[in-house]
C-alpha cells in the first residue's frame, strides 16, 4: 500500500504545486501586450482573422520568453518565429492530402520528441511547431495561402521578440546581473545555515546557471563583462572558504566553533548586501558596515586559540587554519564589494584570468553533434522521439478517419501530454484532462453570459493570457484552464460558437490524453533504467574534476586555480542531472525501496566526495601541494575507484576489485611535511592535516558508494 501510495501522493503534489520562482508578472505583462495588440488592431481595422494569426504566432513564441541574455533570448525566440512560420506553412500546404499530412505529423513529432536531448528551450521550439503543424493542416489552403498565414505567425512571433530584448540597450547586463545575484544570496543563506556534509554543496545551481549566463556574452574586452566575470570567480572562492569553515566547525573545541558561528552569522548580511549590489548596479548603504562586521569576526577568531581547552596540536593547526580561512574571506567579499563598485561606475574592474580551453572530453557539441548522437536506442530522448512520433501519426490519423469536428485536438494532445518520463506524462494527462473540462466550461459561462461583444472577448484574452504567462509555468494545471479558455475565446472571435466547443474539445482531449497514455504504457522509458547512467555520469564528471584538481596541485609550476574550472561546471551540470534523476524516481510507480534507496545513498555520498575534492581545489589558492610517489599512488588509487563505480553502474563487470583506499590515505597521512610547497613549516603541517582530513573523507564516500553498490547486487 505505501509503495503505491507514495508515487501517487507525489504526482498529485505535482499537479497542485505552485512554483513561486517561476512567476514572472513583467513576463506576463510584455506577452500579454504582443498578443492582444493585433488583435485590437485587427478588430479595429476590419482584419480579425488576420490578427488572430498574429497573436497566436505571438503566443507560441512568448513560451520562449524566458530568462537568459538578451543575444541568446533574441536568438531562441527568432528561431521559434521561424520554426512556427515553417510549421504553418508545411501544415496549411499539406492539409489537404491526408496521407501526407499525417506523415509530415509524424515527422514533426520525431523531431520535436528529439529536440528533449538539448534542453527546455529546444523543446518549447520542437513543441510549438508541433502544435502550429496538426493545427494548420487541419485548415488547409493553396500555398499562396499557406504563405500569406506563414508570414502572419512569422510577424506575430517578431512582437514578443522585440519587447522581451527591448531594454538591452541601456541595461545590457541584467540577466547576468540577476544570475550572479542569485548566487551570492544562495551564498548568504548558506553561511546562516550551513547545510549537512551528505547535501549538495550550496549554490550549485545559481552557480551553474550563472555561468551559463556569463557565457553567453562571448568574447568581450567590455569592462562591465569583464567585472561580472571577476565576481563569479569570487564567488566559486567564497563558497569554497565558507564550505571549509562549516566543516570545521564540528572539528575544533567549542570555543573556536562559536567563533566560527559568529564569523559565518556576520557573513551573512554581507554577502546578501553584495547580492543587492549586484542585482540593483550599486551597493546599498549598509555593506560598507557589514564588511567591517565582518572583518571584526575575523580578528575575533583568530585572537581566539583552543589551547585553553585541549592541548592536542592537530586542534591548534585545525583552530589557525579557520582563521586563515575567515581571513581569505573576509578579503574576498572586500573584492567582491569593489568590483560592485566599480562595475556600477564602469571603471576598470581587477584584471580577470582568462579561462582555459575546455578539455576535449568535455567541449560542448554543437546541436548536430548532440542530435546524431543520440540517434539510438539506448537514448532516452531517441525512444521518446519515435513514441511521440508514432503517437501523433495515429491520433491525426485516427481524428481524420472519424472525422471529428476539430479533430487536431488529439494529436495536439497527445503531443502536450507525452513526455520522456512517466511522473510528468502522467501528471499532465491527469492536470490536463481537469484543467480543460474546467477551462470549457469557464470560457463558455463567460462568453455566453456576460462577454458578447468583440472588445470584452479581447479584453477576456488579455486576461486570460495574463494568467498563462504569469502563473503557467508555475502551475500546469493552471496554465492548461487558462489555455482552454483562451482558445475557446480566441474560436469564437473566428466565428466557432463557444457552446459547440465544449463536447468537441472534451472528446478530443479525453481521446488524446488516453492515446498518449497508452503510447507511454506501450513502450515506456522509466527512470530507474535511465538512473543508473546518470549516476554514472555524475562520478565519471567527479573523476574528471577531481583529477583536475590534484593536477593543478601537481604540476611542476605554480598552481593555477582557473585550469580546474571547465572540470568544475561540467562535474556540476552532471549533479545538477543526476538530483533531477533522482527526484523523478521517487515520483515512478514500481520501482522497489532499495532501487530508490541506492540512488539516494549514492547521490549523497557522491556529495561529500565533491565537498572534498572542493577543499582541495581551495588549497591551491595557498601555494599546492608538491608531488610524491604517495600522493601519486592515492590520487591514482581514487581515479581507479571511481571509474569501477561508473562502470558497475552502468551494468559492466569490472575486471579487478577497486583498490584499498583506506591503505592509501594512511600513507598520505604519515607522509612528510615536505608534501607541502610554498609555505613555512606551521603553515605546511596545517595544510598536511587538511589535506590528509579531506583524503579521509574522500575515501570514507567511496567506500561507502562501494559498499551500497555492492549490497544492492547482492541483494
Amino acid at each position: 500500500m505505501t509503495r503505491t501510495r507514495a508515487p501517487l501522493v507525489a504526482l498529485l503534489r505535482d499537479v497542485t504545486r505552485l512554483d513561486l520562482p517561476q512567476v514572472s508578472f513583467i513576463v506576463a505583462a510584455r506577452d500579454t501586450l504582443a498578443v492582444v495588440a493585433p488583435l485590437g488592431i485587427g478588430a479595429a481595422t476590419g482584419h480579425l482573422v488576420g490578427g488572430l494569426m498574429v497573436a497566436i504566432g505571438a503566443l507560441t513564441v512568448s513560451f520562449s520568453d524566458r530568462p537568459a541574455p538578451y543575444r541568446l533570448k533574441a536568438d531562441r525566440m527568432l528561431l521559434g518565429s521561424a520554426v512556427g512560420a515553417v510549421s504553418v506553412f508545411v501544415g496549411s500546404a499539406s492539409g489537404g492530402i491526408g496521407w501526407l499530412a499525417v506523415l509530415l505529423a509524424a515527422a514533426w513529432g520525431f523531431g520535436g520528441g528529439l529536440l528533449v536531448a538539448l534542453g527546455q528551450d529546444a523543446t518549447q521550439i520542437g513543441l510549438s511547431g508541433i502544435i502550429l503543424l496538426v493545427v494548420l493542416a487541419h485548415q488547409p489552403g493553396s500555398p499562396l495561402a499557406a504563405a500569406r498565414l506563414a508570414g502572419l505567425v512569422l510577424l506575430g512571433g517578431l512582437l514578443p521578440t522585440l519587447l522581451a530584448i527591448a531594454p538591452w540597450p541601456w541595461r545590457r547586463f541584467g540577466p547576468e546581473r540577476a544570475a550572479l545575484a542569485a548566487v551570492f544570496r544562495a551564498l548568504a543563506d548558506f553561511a546562516r545555515a550551513p547545510t549537512a556534509p551528505t547535501a549538495p554543496p550550496p549554490a550549485s545551481g545559481a552557480l551553474l546557471a550563472a555561468s551559463t549566463a556569463l557565457a553567453g556574452i562571448g568574447v568581450t574586452q567590455d569592462q562591465v563583462a569583464e567585472g561580472l566575470r571577476s565576481l563569479l570567480d569570487e564567488a566559486e572562492r567564497t563558497r569554497g572558504d565558507l564550505l571549509a569553515l562549516s566543516d570545521l566547525r564540528a572539528r575544533v573545541p567549542a570555543a573556536v566553533s562559536a567563533a566560527i558561528a559568529a564569523f559565518l552569522a556576520a557573513a551573512a548580511p554581507a554577502l546578501a548586501a553584495i547580492a543587492r549590489g549586484i542585482a540593483s548596479g550599486r551597493l546599498p548603504p549598509a555593506s560598507a558596515a557589514a564588511v567591517v562586521d565582518v572583518e571584526r569576526a575575523t580578528e575575533a577568531l583568530r585572537g581566539v586559540t583552543p589551547e585553553a581547552a585541549t592541548a592536542r596540536p592537530a586542534d591548534r593547526l585545525t583552530a589557525a587554519e579557520a582563521a586563515g580561512r575567515a581571513e581569505a574571506l573576509s578579503g574576498q567579499l572586500r573584492a567582491a564589494a569593489r568590483i560592485v563598485e566599480d562595475v556600477s561606475q564602469q571603471a576598470e574592474p581587477p584584471a580577470v584570468e582568462p579561462a582555459p580551453a575546455l578539455p576535449r572530453e568535455l567541449q560542448p557539441r554543437a546541436p548536430l553533434a548532440i542530435l546524431r548522437a543520440n540517434l539510438t536506442l539506448r537514448s532516452a530522448a531517441f525512444r521518446h522521439a519515435i513514441r511521440l512520433a508514432a503517437g501523433v501519426a495515429l491520433a491525426d490519423a485516427l481524428a481524420r478517419l472519424l472525422g471529428l469536428p476539430r479533430g487536431y485536438w488529439v494529436p495536439l494532445t497527445v503531443a502536450i501530454v507525452l513526455k520522456p518520463e512517466f511522473a510528468t506524462t502522467f501528471a499532465r494527462g491527469l492536470a490536463r484532462l481537469v484543467g480543460t473540462g474546467l477551462g470549457l466550461v469557464l470560457a463558455t459561462v463567460l462568453v455566453h453570459t456576460l462577454l458578447g461583444g468583440v472588445g470584452e472577448r479581447i479584453a477576456l484574452v488579455a486576461v486570460l493570457v495574463f494568467v498563462i504567462r504569469g502563473l503557467g509555468p508555475a502551475n500546469y494545471a493552471i496554465l492548461v484552464v487558462a489555455v482552454t479558455a483562451m482558445i475557446v475565446v480566441l474560436l469564437s472571435l473566428a466565428g466557432v460558437p463557444p457552446g459547440t466547443t465544449i463536447a468537441d474539445r472534451g472528446l478530443d482531449t479525453v481521446l488524446g490524453g488516453a492515446l498518449a497514455l497508452i503510447a507511454f504504457v506501450v513502450w515506456p522509458t522509466w527512470e530507474r533504467t535511465t538512473a543508473p547512467d546518470v549516476l554514472a555520469d555524475l562520478l565519471a564528471a567527479d573523476r574528471a574534476y577531481f583529477g583536475a584538481v590534484m593536477q593543478a596541485h601537481l604540476q611542476p609550476a605554480p598552481p593555477n586555480p582557473a585550469t580546474v574550472r571547465p572540470w568544475r561546471n561540467a562535474a556540476r551540470l552532471a549533479r545538477s542531472n543526476a538530483e533531477a534523476s533522482v527526484e523523478r524516481l521517487s515520483r515512478e510507480p514500481g520501482r522497489s525501496p532499495g532501487e530508490l534507496d541506492l540512488a539516494r545513498g549514492l547521490l549523497a555520498n557522491s556529495h561529500r566526495f565533491v565537498r572534498g575534492a572542493l577543499a582541495l581545489e581551495a588549497l591551491l589558492g595557498a601555494g599546492g601541494v608538491r608531488g610524491s610517489p604517495t600522493l601519486d599512488a592515492f590520487v591514482a588509487d581514487v581515479e581507479v575507484a571511481l571509474d569501477w563505480l561508473a562502470r558497475a553502474l552502468r551494468g559492466g563487470t569490472p575486471s579487478r576489485p577497486p583498490p584499498d583506499l583506506r591503505a592509501a590515505a594512511r600513507a598520505l597521512e604519515h607522509a612528510p611535511p615536505e608534501l607541502l610547497t610554498g609555505a613555512q613549516p606551521a603553515a605546511a603541517l596545517a595544510r598536511q592535516v587538511l589535506l590528509a582530513r579531506e583524503a579521509d573523507r574522500i575515501v570514507d564516500s567511496i567506500n561507502t558508494m562501494i559498499h551500497l553498490l555492492r549490497a544492492a547486487k547482492l541483494g
